[in-house]
């Protein structure tokens, strides 16, 4: 077990889509320099458990790729997903493969609920308890989607990756 002031610089997080296992962007993840690249540049993260928000969100896919966004709206969807527990290096990358900075996404503090009491890694299952996991319930960090319009998920390549509108522009009759 590592001192406390080692785990106190771990950071929950709760992914959905692209960055969890078996997906193309959870190299952030394990801390490789790129999804085709293994050198590790960072401390991996932590994973905890499979877990689901207690609030619900809107879970779009959008964007030539298809990519998951999820939306800060009214909907009665609980949102699957990983809890992870991350190092300051690992968050800021989070933030910039999100575009945080940029406004694509906003980073939010939510509620998850575990879906397995059983965590293998030791020093996961002390920064889960510590975390509020024996209660059930952990406090953690979720990235949402902020320019993603609701009218835009309706529209199958209406949005690029970092979630921005795309203008269509309309075709002169012939």
């Amino acid at each position: 077990t590592q001192p406390m002031s080692a785990l106190s610089c771990r950071h929950p997080v709760f992914v959905y889509g692209t960055l969890k296992r078996g997906f193309f962007n959870h190299y952030v993840l394990t801390g490789q320099r790129s999804a085709t690249d293994p050198e590790l540049v960072r401390t991996p993260a932590l994973f905890c458990t499979p877990a689901v928000t207690c609030d619900c969100f809107k879970l779009v896919v959008g964007g030539k790729y298809h990519v998951p966004f999820l939306l800060n709206t009214v909907c009665d969807t609980q949102i699957s997903g990983e809890l992870y527990f991350v190092d300051d290096a690992t968050l800021d990358r989070l933030d910039e493969l999100e575009g945080v900075s940029s406004g694509y996404y906003q980073r939010k503090r939510v509620q998850v609920s575990p879906l397995s009491n059983e965590i293998e890694d030791a020093e996961a299952a002390e920064l889960f308890a510590g975390a509020g996991g024996d209660t059930g319930v952990v406090q953690t960090e979720i990235y949402i989607c902020l320019l993603y319009t609701s009218d835009a998920a309706d529209e199958e390549d209406s949005v690029d990756l970092g979630g921005r509108r795309i203008i269509k522009k309309k075709k002169k009759a012939v």
